[in-house]
């Protein structure tokens, strides 16, 4: 094992499943696992979620083509669909299902006559990004209706604005999607995480849990913990090399930090290359021996150096808590102004997945 890892605790992952179902316990799961599973690891993620939930979503093929050599049965929803011909068919041939934003994809599913596929199309509820209008919704599941090898999975929409305190956006979203396709005798999809603690009359047949499935609120102000979540990631790194620096000594890249008296220092072996943001100024934190150390100056792209003035016991070799059980990323987000989704899935590749049990 290197420098730095990043423990992940399989049960909690599980556990999450489980808040999920309670939440909506009459909708089908489809967990959402792009972006390497939000840094977790998409394969081992994939293996330990597939006994307890329906379905998987990603954004790309070849993500979905790392799922289903995973998981050989279960939908894999793609989110951005195929981009080509070529896609089309990986699609077909794999048993993925693409999902179908744009009128140029819904028209290429006539070149396949005879191959069957499953899709969702997706309805542009207001995010403003991908998506058919309710005409152009209408107009493809008419078309596809005739299309006698084509399986229509389900309709999906996308919130943009779940996570707000104030519903009025979203309750206006979820009020054009349900009216638009609440009459069709098919499975719809609204909520995603944020929908899934708030909003329960978006719940629908399927639901699609992305970001508290790792242990993580997507709401300003509260962690998942608040909400019931287990922590899943716990991020770590080794102490390196401890000195002292005087008064008016200088730290890091830009000599951002000047020392007003004399300090302890360590440096920490972990920099924006493996996922810590980088800011002109850092104000983290990090966690040595059960205490908070503060981020001194710049964040390097290997290291970053850490205020050990007042843990006296800290050594070379210690390990470090970057983000975890007792630093919640959504504190580490907040305090870099960034969002957690953006810290998790910045996890860099040198950071070794341990998984556990």
């Amino acid at each position: 094992m290197g420098s730095a890892w990043a423990e992940i605790n399989v049960d909690a992952l599980i556990f999450n499943v489980g808040v999920v179902r309670k939440r909506a316990p009459h909708s089908k799961v489809c967990a959402v696992v792009k972006a390497n599973a939000y840094g977790h690891g998409l394969e081992e993620v994939v293996r330990a979620l597939s006994p307890h939930v329906d379905a998987f979503a990603v954004a790309h093929c070849a993500e979905a083509s790392r799922v289903r050599a995973v998981e050989l049965e279960k939908p894999v929803w793609v989110f951005l669909g195929f981009r080509d011909q070529e896609e089309l068919l990986q699609c077909v041939r794999e048993r993925l299902t693409p999902v179908l934003s744009s009128d140029h994809q819904v028209a290429c599913l006539r070149t396949i006559p005879g191959q069957a596929v499953s899709v969702v199309v997706e309805h542009d509820v207001g995010m403003g990004r991908l998506g058919l209008t309710n005409e152009e919704v209408e107009a493809a599941l008419e078309f596809l209706s005739q299309q006698e090898h084509v399986h229509v999975e389900a309709v999906l929409g996308h919130f943009s604005a779940s996570e707000d305190p104030d519903r009025t956006q979203t309750n206006r979203q979820q009020d054009r999607f349900l009216q638009s396709n609440k009459p069709r005798l098919i499975d719809l999809s609204l909520a995603n995480s944020a929908a899934i603690l708030g909003q329960p009359e978006s719940h629908l047949q399927w639901v699609r849990p992305g970001l508290m499935l790792y242990g993580v609120s997507p709401r300003n102000g509260e962690t998942g913990s608040t909400v019931g979540l287990k922590p899943v990631i716990n991020v770590f790194a080794q102490l390196g090399g401890i000195r002292w620096m005087e008064a008016g000594d200088t730290i890091g890249y830009g000599s951002t930090y000047v020392c007003e008296q004399r300090m302890r220092v360590g440096l920490v072996c972990f920099g924006y290359a493996d996922g810590y943001p980088r800011k002109a100024r850092s104000t983290g934190e990090v966690v040595v021996r059960d205490a908070r150390a503060r981020i001194l100056g710049r964040v390097a792209m290997d290291s970053m150096m850490i205020d050990l003035t007042g843990i006296p016991d800290a050594l070379p070799g210690d390990p470090v808590e970057v983000w975890g059980e007792r630093l919640p990323v959504e504190e580490v987000a907040q305090k870099n102004s960034a969002l957690a989704h953006q810290i998790l899935t910045s996890l860099g590749p040198r950071v070794t997945r341990v998984f556990s049990p």
